[in-house]
């Protein structure tokens, strides 16, 4: 629900072209990144209920990308905010 808030953002926020353009594709990025996790865990969780480490190391590594995705998303955002307010 945080993306529709950003997309919306994208219109009141007085930003050049390029920083829109590059803030709706870490959007996207974010929303992509969170669609494979969610496809690496329900596979994980479909293949085995039981307990392995290579599932629980599948399910940490796709958890940190989407991590490192809102990451990206936040700083690029900040760096944006910035560059209005200074």
């Amino acid at each position: 629900m945080a993306q529709s808030h950003i997309i919306h953002g994208y219109y009141i926020v007085p930003f050049t072209i390029s920083i829109k353009m590059l803030l709706v594709v870490a959007s996207f990025v974010s929303l992509i990144v969170e669609l494979i996790n969610t496809g690496i865990e329900a596979s994980v969780d479909h293949t085995s209920t039981a307990k392995h480490p290579l599932a629980k190391i599948a399910k940490d590594v796709g958890s940190a990308a989407q991590f490192l995705a809102l990451l990206l998303l936040f700083i690029l955002w900040m760096m944006a905010l910035l560059s209005v307010v200074f």
